[in-house]
């Protein structure tokens, strides 16, 4: 409302001079009126009016593409306003269970979740009867309809009351009265809103305004006809209190103006979605945010649809709070989260976790309690339960009974508690399977509670037991007869698990736990205090593997403080021994000063951090100190009442809460005491805190990730929570801040800008440098390499160092953490720590020519010293070069061969030990022999392989299933094998194969969006082998030529009706491919950033039992059935009397020359993409092959044939880019072989 789209137009100069290039609108569909962020929306078909017209977002969209900037829209599909402005609601209203919308709201119309009767409408602030009593219930004519009025809102009255209430004046107007009667029941049974309307026309016609005035005048005052009246009505109005303890609809948390949509119904989404996708269709929305996502029935099948709805191209995005150690499901097909998990990480990075067992201590002391976090969350969200969502536990309880046929009242409420404890141990916020067997993870976890419900002596152990077994029974027996019935449940269980862990987590335990408000945070937790340089890289490199396009967050409208405020907290974590100290002088100064009553002690150190953290630096005059102590003022009473401990939003404290606030404004007197030590304090803190903000800047705009920057943000963000973050943004402030900035020299900017710290303007500055290098630089790309960088020297852990990596550009991230903790500084100034022999290590072994991009600076070297570049500021961006050496080495070392505990060699941890070993050796190349899946006829051998593209399964790494909780450990364990020192790949082809099997057959029925597009991307192989591949398996193994004739030829009708009945399986093939080449690219990746590259091995020839040659045998010398006539090998020679029978097909060059060499130019295409450089093994074939007829035992009577030499490769050389081939020429080599290897400059290996 404050910010309509002409004020937005106003500030587009201002962010185009920024850089920004996309914007992030809240909500901007119609909402209640006089809403202040449009997540409270009321016609999902309109624009909202207070905002504007829909043709302005089109004007302003005009003019953002002309400056390349889009637009990410919030959407909420969870909820609307229950207000009379909701037209779908309001219909439910006038018609009940007969209304067209009766199915679009979660309610007791549409669920038998609910207990059935009237619709709840719980807007009166006292009992019914009382507001009637007090005249507060009228009936009033607006809309051209009755309606019922209460503190200026007015609620539909049914049809048929309108007899009830004018019944003497149409009786005596209305010739046919019964029949009208009849029609109005006829349009109140159909629901029917225009039938209705019209009787509406006809009933008030001939009605003056004189005589309607008058006939509700006499009937509002009759107290006992306005009570019939409203109870008549096809909902309940209720004082808003009763929904504590009874509840028939499904609301946000627990605020009963918000009423949820069912959009799990097709309908629904289609009608709550269509605005937005016409948006998106004309390409006004570029983007979307998904907002409360958790609320919705199924989150994942609600994601599938809105991506097939809105296409594949629109970015989205989803509002998730993941916990420690969560991860985003993998198969969701959006972009990444809003950003709070990075928020999260990057908070506890910046925390010096060595200030935690000091804080713990005087917390413990302040509190006078020992109670683990554990369990204070656990008696908050009980709380919250018992107290505020009595109703929502008391639908789902009757539910769970009635699945365990629990009839006995005294039975039901002890089954009540048991749920109850069983949602507030949940760890998570939800889960998201929507049918069983559930994921061995999320199993495990639900498991994991059962048995602390078992050990509860206060529950019913044999309902805990009953309860349990429906969970085990639905895991394990998928024909289960309540195995549907409990998916719903758990459905609807994980719909109360998210509200109940916002409300007793973010909305009570966060204003009640104050060990440290700085981890008190969205998407942070009280418990938390610190994170690892280690464990940060390790979240930042699976971010840049799974989610590269996530959304990096540092504040938001929802979260509990400004930026800027964590920042300076921040800082007493790494002088806690200071800050304890310093709490207890200003402990001392108010009880010498003070005369009134103090707050509780969990309160006054909460108004102790909270002021260090918000308090401004800047020079503030007398107005100015006002406005600011109103709102700190008030945020503590939000504080208070959110604690629910000593005042709360539904009995508040007022005497408390006086009490607080005066003891407030006395510290926040300039002429007491306190506040000169508090000043003094916080002089010295408030430039640790400037640096840890602009860290934060640094590390949202350099991780992987998109950097977001919330309304206001580019300045210092000392807010408190909404509403106080929504405040209307100084932007001419800031654009004459960036003014002044742009007109300072550039060697004199940095010195400049620290000195007027204060005001912002150097944070507007970094973020307007860190655009310009985002939009600049390939290494901040989406798709280039986050690599963590080795420290050494006194203060390595005071340094967290990584690198963004494209090609031969890199990008290195150097920043200083903690440094309060560093005993030596006392207080901040720039250029005078001596930072001794610190050093960062760079992944290269020649010396590079670096470039600093904050700063004028540049140095050389393997190494940086941080004191070369922690100057001006510390902290350093640094670009440089790293061009491949024309002379280098590596050394030749199969996949299989790496150690393993479970009998071969993998792509998973072995593999990339052995890409830092070749990096600290100084070597460039990982030479592997052929990848492609191998068989037992071939005795495994990696240079006769079942397809010439396909990757081999055996070489997957199935640890990587165990963080997607398609196995566990035990089964991973039944895998292992000591002691031995070659392969068995009988047995390992056997085990290896079984769980990967198990894996697929617990994957989620929605195939990933990844998944579904490396299939159609390799469809062109993939789509053959799979089908060679399930054949071969359902042929016991035999080799094609041995199959019945319908397949082994290939009739079409046989193999798609094949295809038909065994879909689950070739599903299954491709999956394996879809890991290995994953895993593989992951791998490759990685050795990348560490400077190896991979040489790969092509086999001249191919298996004659392969789906090469059954797919196309007409390129190879095979008979019309299928029989070789001519097999490869060599002649005798000095090593074999006898030569060598390979057993291979030889080629049908003609015939591969006629098709443009396509299955070759295909297959070497195919692997350049896996590999830097080829080998060409058996490369004189080219030139010439030795051909031996198929019937023959020696290859003594084979012959030389012309090979196609330089006419294939001139094909090649046409339909490749480039050709990075490495030409295997030992063995009996002629002149015309060195001809053609040298021709096209392939470097040979003789």
């Amino acid at each position: 409302k404050a910010f309509n789209f002409a004020d937005f137009k106003a500030i587009i100069p201002y962010l185009l001079n920024l850089g920004i290039d996309t914007i992030y609108a809240a909500p901007i569909l119609q909402s209640t009126p006089g809403s202040v962020h449009g997540y409270d929306g009321v016609n999902m078909h309109q624009i909202n009016p207070e905002l504007g017209t829909l043709d302005e977002p089109r004007a302003i969209k005009k003019q953002l593409r002309e400056s390349n900037i889009k637009w990410i829209q919030d959407i909420v599909p969870n909820h609307m306003a229950f207000h009379p402005a909701n037209e779908w609601l309001m219909d439910l209203l006038e018609f009940g269970q007969s209304s067209t919308f009766s199915r679009f709201f979660d309610t007791c119309y549409s669920s038998n979740l609910f207990e059935q009767g009237k619709l709840m409408v719980p807007i009166l602030a006292k009992t019914l009867d009382e507001a009637i009593s007090d005249n507060e219930i009228t009936v009033v004519f607006s809309d051209d309809s009755l309606r019922l009025s209460y503190q200026g809102n007015v609620y539909p009255i049914s049809p048929e009351s309108y007899g009830f209430i004018l019944g003497d004046y149409l009786r005596n107007t209305q010739a046919d009265f019964s029949g009208l009667l009849v029609q109005i029941n006829t349009a109140q049974a159909n629901g029917d809103n225009e039938e209705w309307k019209q009787l509406r026309i006809h009933i008030f016609k001939g009605l003056s305004g004189e005589i309607l005035t008058s006939t509700l005048q006499r009937f509002n005052a009759d107290p006992d006809r306005i009570l019939e009246l409203v109870t008549s009505q096809n909902y309940e109005l209720s004082p808003w209190w009763h929904t504590h303890k009874r509840i028939n609809y499904r609301r946000f948390f627990t605020v009963n103006e918000l009423i949820c949509l069912n959009v799990q119904d097709e309908e629904v989404f289609k009608q709550s979605h269509e605005l937005i996708k016409t948006l998106v269709d004309e390409g006004l929305i570029d983007g979307l945010r998904i907002d409360h996502l958790d609320g919705l029935y199924n989150p994942t099948a609600y994601l599938y649809n809105l991506r097939k709805y809105i296409g594949p191209k629109t970015y989205i995005v989803a509002e998730k709070i993941l916990e420690k150690g969560e991860k985003l499901p993998i198969d969701w097909p959006i972009q990444g989260t809003t950003g709070y998990d990075f928020l999260s990480v990057c908070n506890n990075v910046c925390s010096c976790q060595s200030g935690k067992k000091i804080l713990n201590n005087y917390y413990r002391k302040v509190t006078g309690e020992n109670l683990s976090i554990k369990k204070d969350q656990y008696a908050k969200k009980c709380k919250i339960l018992t107290d505020q969502m009595q109703g929502e536990l008391d639908n789902l309880a009757k539910s769970l009974a009635s699945l365990l046929g629990v009839v006995d009242q005294e039975k039901r409420d002890a089954l009540k508690d048991i749920l109850k404890s069983f949602i507030a141990l949940f760890p998570v916020y939800r889960l998201y399977d929507d049918c069983f067997p559930l994921s061995i993870r999320n199993f495990e976890l639900v498991s994991s509670l059962f048995e602390k419900l078992m050990k509860n002596p206060e529950l019913d152990q044999e309902l805990v037991d009953q309860f349990r077994n429906q969970f085990q029974q639905a895991q394990v027996a998928y024909q289960s007869p309540n195995q549907t019935a409990l998916a719903d449940f758990f459905l609807r269980c994980m719909q109360l698990t998210g509200p109940v862990m916002a409300k007793g987590v973010e909305d009570t335990l966060m204003y009640t736990y104050n060990r440290f408000i700085g981890n008190n945070e969205v998407g942070d937790h009280p418990q938390n205090l610190g994170l690892s340089i280690k464990q940060f890289h390790r979240f930042m490199q699976d971010r840049q593997k799974d989610w590269p396009l996530s959304i990096n967050a540092s504040s938001t409208h929802d979260t509990k403080r400004g930026e800027d405020s964590r920042s300076c907290l921040l800082v007493l974590t790494a002088m806690a021994q200071k800050w304890v100290k310093q709490l207890r002088i200003w402990q001392d100064v108010v009880w010498n000063e003070y005369r009134k009553d103090l707050p509780h002690p969990n309160d006054e150190y909460f108004i102790y951090q909270s002021l260090v953290s918000s308090y401004p630096m800047e020079k503030q005059d007398a107005k100015a100190c006002a406005a600011f102590e109103k709102r700190f003022l008030d945020y503590l009473v939000k504080y208070l009442r959110e604690g629910k401990e000593r005042s709360s939003w539904e009995n508040p404290n007022l005497v408390y809460e006086a009490s607080v606030r005066d003891f407030a404004s006395f510290l926040l007197d300039k002429d007491r005491p306190f506040f000169t030590s508090f000043y003094q304090f916080i002089e010295a803190v408030a430039d640790y805190g400037i640096l840890n903000s602009l860290i934060q800047q640094i590390l949202k705009f350099t991780c992987p990730g998109i950097p977001d920057i919330y309304q206001g943000s580019e300045l210092w963000n000392y807010s408190f929570v909404d509403p106080d973050n929504r405040r209307p943004i100084a932007y001419e402030l800031s654009k004459s801040l960036l003014d002044t900035i742009e007109e300072t020299a550039k060697e004199e900017r940095i010195p400049f800008l620290w000195r007027n710290r204060h005001d912002g303007r150097i944070k507007l500055w970094l973020i307007k440098e860190l655009v310009k290098l985002r939009k600049d630089d390939h290494t901040l790309a989406p798709d280039s390499s986050y690599i963590p960088l080795k420290v050494t020297g006194r203060y390595r852990k005071h340094i967290l160092a990584f690198a963004r990596r494209s090609g031969d550009e890199w990008l290195v991230v150097i920043l200083p953490l903690h440094l309060a903790a560093i005993g030596k500084i006392s207080k901040f100034v720039p250029c005078s720590f001596d930072w001794s022999d610190t050093k960062v290590h760079l992944l290269t072994h020649r010396s590079v020519t670096w470039q600093h991009v904050l700063m004028d600076s540049s140095g050389e070297g393997t190494e940086i010293p941080i004191h070369a570049i922690f100057k001006d500021l510390p902290m350093a961006i640094l670009k440089y070069k790293d061009s491949t050496q024309k002379r280098s080495s590596g050394i030749l070392f199969h996949i299989s061969s790496l150690p393993s505990p479970y009998g071969i060699g993998d792509l998973g941890n072995e593999a990339r030990r052995f890409v830092k070993q070749l990096q600290r050796g100084g070597q460039s190349w990982w030479q592997i022999l052929p990848l492609g899946p191998t068989d037992l006829a071939q005795c495994y051998s990696p240079y006769s392989t079942l397809s010439s593209r396909a990757g081999n399964p055996l070489l997957i790494d199935l640890k990587e299933l165990l963080k997607f909780g398609l196995l566990n450990k035990d089964e991973l364990k039944t895998l292992k094998m000591k002691g031995l020192q070659t392969i068995d790949f009988a047995e390992i082809n056997s085990s290896k194969y079984r769980l990967l099997e198990k894996a697929f057959h617990r994957l989620p029925a929605q195939p990933t969006h990844e998944f579904t597009e490396f299939v159609d991307r390799e469809s062109s192989w993939l789509d053959d082998y799979a089908l060679f591949k399930v054949l071969k398996n359902r042929h016991d193994d035999r080799p094609w030529y041995q199959w019945p004739a319908l397949y082994k030829l290939r009739d079409s009708a046989a193999l798609e009706d094949f295809a038909t009945r065994f879909a689950d399986e070739l599903q299954q093939e491709k999956w394996f491919q879809f890991l290995f080449f994953r895993q593989w690219s992951a791998l490759r990746n990685y050795a990348r950033d560490y400077g190896i590259r991979f040489i790969g091995d092509i086999p001249c020839y191919v298996a004659y039992d392969s789906a090469d040659v059954w797919v196309n045998p007409q390129y190879f010398s095979l008979k019309a059935d299928g029989t070789i006539n001519h097999v490869a090998g060599v002649p005798p020679d000095y090593f074999n009397a006898d030569g060598q029978l390979w057993g291979m097909p030889t080629y049908n060059w003609i015939s591969l020359q006629k098709d443009g060499y396509q299955w070759w130019v295909e297959r070497l295409s195919h692997n350049c993409t896996l590999f830097d450089t080829l080998r060409l093994d058996h490369f004189r074939a080219f030139s010439s092959y030795w051909e031996v007829p198929h019937e023959e035992t020696s290859a003594k009577n084979g012959s030389w044939v012309v090979g196609p030499g330089s006419d294939f490769f001139d094909h090649v050389k046409t339909s490749l880019d480039h050709m990075p081939f490495i030409a295997e020429d030992l063995g009996d080599i002629d002149a015309k072989v060195y001809q053609l290897r040298n021709e096209y400059n392939f470097p040979g290996m003789a």
